[in-house]
């Protein structure tokens, strides 16, 4: 199967086999409940070392070098592979322990055994999964009136209220609605009313009030070497 990359599909092929990943509401679900769907959210994104970061800087106005080295430790990083793997294999049917690798168990605890794939690798395709199935990857114009309004934060992902609004809005069933990824339910959306989106944004607005201030300057210009007053109305 090709992936629709951008909804976030992906394919990682081996020697021996392909690997389809794809983000859908359905998959989602697989990684837990709905507040723990957040929770591996925020542990990708590394929200607790910028948490911890953002207190040191707030509280005493640096990071000591104690709390950068600290952070800089695998113990730190451990907790976001963890929830790439998770991710990851929640958006893929097949056994992916091949490719991301496995813990076992040794005299002193259990170890991280890798896969065929770099560390690196698999915190950026988890975070795009992630991307796709929860937040949504469309491109969104920003429109004047909406700056400066804060984003509406959820301790919780409750797929079921978007898979129940695709089915409305869009006579899908039930099985075509939970295959959605957040990206692609979001590019429907759009389709449907573009009203959404109308307006102006903060560049458009500016480019906007400089062109009409000029073509004022001019109408100002030719009216006073014509020994016309004129009274200016700005925006």
């Amino acid at each position: 199967m090709k992936p629709i990359t951008s909804i976030g599909e992906c394919l990682i092929s081996t020697a021996d086999h392909d690997y389809f990943f794809k983000p859908s509401f359905i998959n989602m679900t697989r990684i837990g409940a709905e507040d723990e769907i957040v929770g591996v959210y925020s542990t990708l994104n590394g929200y607790e070392i910028s948490r911890v970061v953002n207190n040191s800087i707030n509280n005493i106005g640096i990071v000591p070098e104690c709390i950068m080295k600290a952070i800089s430790k695998p113990a730190y990083g451990k907790p976001i592979l963890n929830a790439a793997i998770l991710v990851m294999q929640s958006c893929c049917d097949d056994d992916i322990s091949p490719l991301v690798g496995t813990y076992k168990p040794t005299p002193r605890g259990m170890k991280y055994m890798p896969g065929m794939m770099p560390i690196k690798d698999i915190v950026i395709i988890g975070k795009n999964l992630a991307e796709h199935g929860i937040i949504g990857k469309v491109k969104r114009r920003v429109l004047q009136r909406e700056e400066g309004k804060k984003s509406n934060y959820s301790n919780s992902f409750r797929v079921i209220d978007y898979i129940s609004s695709a089915r409305t809005h869009f006579n899908m069933t039930r099985e075509e609605a939970q295959n959605l990824t957040m990206t692609e339910f979001q590019e429907l959306i759009k389709i449907k009313f573009p009203d959404t989106e109308k307006g102006l944004t903060r560049d458009e607005y500016d480019a906007t009030k400089v062109a009409y201030l000029k073509k004022q300057k001019e109408r100002i210009s030719r009216a006073k070497a014509n020994g016309c007053e004129f009274r200016a109305n700005y925006l």
